[in-house]
């Protein structure tokens, strides 16, 4: 059973955008991945995979939160990450040099 917070969110979208074009083929896919989501983590890496599946990206998605002995905060954790990873390149919006 969905619960009442979920449900109410979900009506609010529904009521907010259903006269949009193409709402109903969206609304279909996000509706089963938010009622699975406990977390907003969860319903935002539901989203991305299914964005990614859609438009046939086939990079692999890994969680921090799965790698085990990651030391370091903020950029020098992202580093260790990222060499972990194999990654040589990594990418960021101007507005993340806050965090790194």
């Amino acid at each position: 059973m969905i619960q009442p917070r979920k449900k109410k969110h979900l009506t609010t979208i529904e009521m907010s955008y259903s006269k949009s074009p193409f709402f109903n083929d969206l609304f279909s896919i996000i509706e089963p991945i938010y009622q699975k989501a406990d977390k907003l983590v969860d319903l935002n890496i539901g989203i991305i995979s299914m964005l990614c599946k859609k438009l046939q990206i086939n990079t692999k998605l890994v969680n921090s939160s799965d790698l085990l002995n990651i030391q370091g905060n903020k950029d020098l954790r992202l580093v260790n990450i990222c060499n972990r990873l194999g990654i040589s390149s990594y990418l960021s919006t101007q507005g993340s040099a806050v965090y790194i």
